[in-house]
């Protein structure tokens, strides 16, 4: 029998009882549907009027409710039944592992740890190699049990909303009263054993909590939104608004319902929230405590805060920032956008193409499923790619990267033990230049240094950041550098454009070439840009820069090329995207990608390396 390191002490045929529970749970809901689905719309075939009708929605709702719980059952079901496989082989493997050790005398350290007794160096190469095979399948599996867990953080979130929905009816809880009757539709409060809970409406809303610093009272403000069209850009319009004081110190639950929802937390208070957003395109941002913050359905956009905060974007592409604590962050279903940044953080992608971030700090990156990218920053990183074809960077510290299945590159200056990729590029990681620099919010300024780290990690990122410090080192006079210019990165806030009406929602970023310092306006938020990253964006702006100092930035010059759904765009677009122009300003001669600037200082350029889709257009 297998022994320390070789022996996982686990119990897969307690995980596969859990799945048979889960799979029975989703037959019995189902059964439960089907029959309210045939015998609730009997009353109908006599019953008309306006109680009628609200009686057929709530019947509607609770059939739709039910059949989701059954999907729900279901998933958790073949998760849990992943989750044992992954398990067998991983001691399946550990056990074949021990069999060329086992043969070895040995001691059982207080520990657990095994010390073997070996005569020659030959032995010894025997142990280290299986030690080395050993951590390198718990590593794995430790990649290939996040992942999962993520899905189970999906799958609990889905839950809880609908067990929010239902449970007044279910548990007896009484509706709140915070005070007046409630003017905006759809708003529930809700109170059960100490835990108050408020679901939004069905429209656009924003929801911010505060506390009193005199009572403690969580103060909820539920403001409705709406949008126009200025100048043809749109524009937010804040709403009717309600205010609510509720009890200090009780657990506080949010749903954002239908709709697309703003929920903003109190950054100053260390009380732990609870946060859904629904199935709208939802923006949430924690708080300073130990936060569980869901997106559920939609592209939402989640900003944890400080503290040490549990993250589930649930369905669809979504953008999760850890922020400041040791976050746990899994992006579930869709292409998704995770960042670790500040403290020791575990970050799962889960299923589809994902891009993960570790930043500062001891992390662990799993992607699970899909050809994803990792980085992992400062710090000491455990990398697992997971299924597919994964492209990862180490960056500074000693990392070990695991590829898994599928052809996998990692590129690195220091590779721990037990590393195992098909390509390993090995490079040197520069200095920070001097001459850029970040203006913005501290969270804004931790996540560009976290994209400026991994371009200082990406070979393609290494030969813009090469030019641009080299030429503007050279900008200057001979005197002291006097005019020497230099690039700023500042925060885009979507909201503080049109006189504070911006679109929360709005999605772009730009550069200005006509001052000194150059000037990128960047939002880090852009996530999926075409099957793309924020820091392909950010390399795509940088490449405007690049062309400012080089001198091969024309405003003036208008592309009429060979593309004609480029056609009216500034050639300086496709230079920065790198896609082919009329480099010598003659139409007979063939485009080609302008000589002065090259692929590999392109936003094409690092999604080639990164393995994403190449952008074919620039509209």
């Amino acid at each position: 029998m297998s022994q320390g390191l070789w022996d996982l002490r686990a119990d897969p045929g307690q995980i596969e009882t859990a799945a048979t529970a889960w799979s029975d749970v989703a037959r019995s809901v189902s059964t439960v549907a089907d029959g309210a689905r045939a015998d609730m719309a009997n009353p109908l075939e006599t019953w008309e009027g306006e109680a009628a009708d609200a009686y057929d929605e709530r019947r509607r709702a609770l059939v739709r409710d039910l059949d989701e719980a059954a999907d729900i059952a279901a998933a958790l079901a073949r998760t849990m039944q992943s989750v044992a496989g992954t398990v067998t082989a991983a001691q399946g493997r550990l056990d074949s592992s021990w069999g060329d050790v086992m043969s070895f005398e040995r001691r059982v350290l207080s520990d657990g740890s095994l010390w073997f007794v070996t005569e020659t160096e030959e032995d010894q190469a025997i142990v280290r190699s299986a030690v080395t095979a050993a951590e390198g399948v718990r590593a794995e599996l430790d990649g290939s049990l996040v992942a999962l867990e993520g899905e189970v953080a999906s799958a609990t979130a889905r839950w809880d909303a609908l067990t929010q929905t239902w449970w007044s009816f279910t548990l007896g809880g009484s509706f709140f009263d915070p005070g007046d009757e409630l003017d905006l539709t759809g708003i529930g409060i809700v109170e059960i054993d100490g835990a108050i809970m408020l679901r939004g409406g069905e429209g656009d809303e924003r929801i911010t909590v505060t506390i009193d610093p005199e009572t403690g009272e969580q103060i909820v403000t539920v403001t409705k939104l709406s949008f126009s069209t200025v100048d043809g850009e749109r524009v937010m319009t804040e709403g009717e608004s309600r205010t609510f004081r509720l009890p200090a110190g009780e657990e506080l639950v949010l749903h954002g319902g239908g709709g697309n929802d703003i929920i903003t937390l109190p950054r100053d208070s260390r009380l732990r929230f609870t946060a859904l957003g629904g199935e709208g395109a939802d923006i949430i941002t924690g708080g300073g405590g130990r936060d569980r913050l869901f997106g559920l359905g939609g592209e939402d956009v989640i900003k944890a805060g400080g503290g040490g905060d549990y993250v589930s974007g649930g369905a669809e592409a979504d953008y999760l920032d850890g922020q400041g604590g040791d976050d746990r962050i899994f992006g579930g279903e869709g292409r998704d956008t995770l960042y670790g940044l500040g403290g020791d953080d575990h970050l799962s992608g889960g299923r589809d193409e994902d891009f993960l971030e570790g930043g500062a700090g001891n992390d662990v990156l799993s992607g699970g499923h899909g050809a994803d990218v990792l980085s992992g920053g400062r710090g000491r990183d455990e990398i697992s790619g997971g299924a597919g074809d994964d492209v990862s960077y180490g960056g500074l510290g000693e990392d070990r990267t695991i590829g898994g299945t599928g052809r996998d590159t990692s590129h690195d200056d220091r590779r721990a033990d037990g590393s195992t990729n098909e390509v390993n590029v090995n490079l040197q990681i520069p200095a920070d230049t001097e001459h850029i620099t970040i203006t913005g919010s501290p969270e804004f300024i931790e996540r560009v240094r976290a994209d400026l780290d991994l371009l200082r990690s990406s070979p393609t990122g290494q030969q813009l950041l090469a030019n641009l410090s080299e030429k503007y080192d050279d900008s200057g006079s001979w005197f002291f550098g006097l005019g020497r210019k230099s690039l700023d990165i500042r925060e885009l806030v979507p909201a503080d454009e049109h006189g504070g009406q911006g679109d929360p929602w709005y999605e772009n970023s730009y550069a200005n070439g006509s001052g000194n310092p150059h000037v990128i306006q960047y939002l880090p938020s852009i996530d999926d840009f075409r099957g793309a990253p924020p820091v392909v964006v950010l390399q795509h702006e940088m490449g405007h820069a690049y062309d400012y100092i080089n001198g091969s930035y024309d405003p003036d010059w208008m592309y009429e090329g060979a593309d004609a759904q480029d056609h009216g765009i500034r050639v300086a677009e496709r230079q920065a995207t790198g896609l082919p122009i009329d480099h010598d300003r003659d139409p007979s001669t063939p485009e080609i990608i302008d000589p002065r600037h090259p692929l590999a200082t392109t936003e094409n350029g690092l999604r080639d390396e990164m393995g994403l889709p190449t952008r074919e257009h620039y509209r």
